[in-house]
C-alpha cells in the first residue's frame, strides 16, 4: 500500500482497517518470549513467600 493503511466504514462509522500483510506480520510478531519476558521484570529478583496457612478456615453464621 503506498498511502498506509486504508480505513472502511460501515454507515459512516469506522469498521476495519486494511494494512499490508508485511506490516500485519510485523505488529502481530511476538516482541519477545514469555520467559525473556518475566526476566525482564523489575521484580525479577524479588522473593514472594508461596507458603500456605494450615490454619483451619473461620466458623461462618448463615
Amino acid at each position: 500500500m503506498k498511502n498506509g493503511p486504508q480505513l472502511v466504514t460501515r454507515h459512516g462509522a469506522d469498521s476495519v482497517v486494511i494494512i499490508s500483510v508485511k506490516e500485519f506480520r510485523r505488529l502481530s510478531a511476538p516482541k519477545t518470549d514469555l520467559v525473556s519476558f518475566f526476566k525482564q521484570s523489575p521484580l525479577y529478583d524479588i522473593q514472594i513467600d508461596l507458603s500456605r496457612n494450615k490454619d483451619r478456615p473461620r466458623e461462618v453464621v448463615f
